[in-house]
């Protein structure tokens, strides 16, 4: 018995993990829907406060996009490339509309990982 034990232990972990990532990759598309939907006015009420704020505020995001990606299993990610390159484009073009640029560490982060 105290092989069946070790056996179902072993596949409870594994599942375990398995739906942790899960959760994760659904997480991180249910933030990057809201910070889609939210850019926009977000951008438009920093920009009042000045280009810097602006700057500033592109930078928290990008930066809080990565950490969260960052938290995603290499095996996992696949699962959000379509809802980060619809993101990566979205701010893309925000930026553009407020003459500012993409950061380029951000920019390939969907196609090169």
């Amino acid at each position: 018995m105290l092989w069946e034990a070790f056996a179902l232990g072993a596949k409870g972990y594994h599942l375990r993990k398995i739906t942790e990532q899960i959760t994760a990759v659904d997480n991180f598309k249910q933030y990057l829907a809201h910070e889609i939907d939210t850019l926009q006015e977000d951008m438009a009420r920093r920009a009042h406060e000045g280009q810097k704020r602006l700057k500033a505020y592109a930078r928290e995001v990008v930066a809080q996009v990565r950490r969260e990606y960052g938290t995603i299993h290499k095996d996992f990610r696949h699962d959000v490339e379509d809802a980060l390159n619809t993101f990566v484009r979205v701010l893309d073009t925000s930026l553009k509309a407020w003459h500012l640029h993409m950061p380029m560490h951000f920019s390939s982060l969907a196609t090169k990982e």
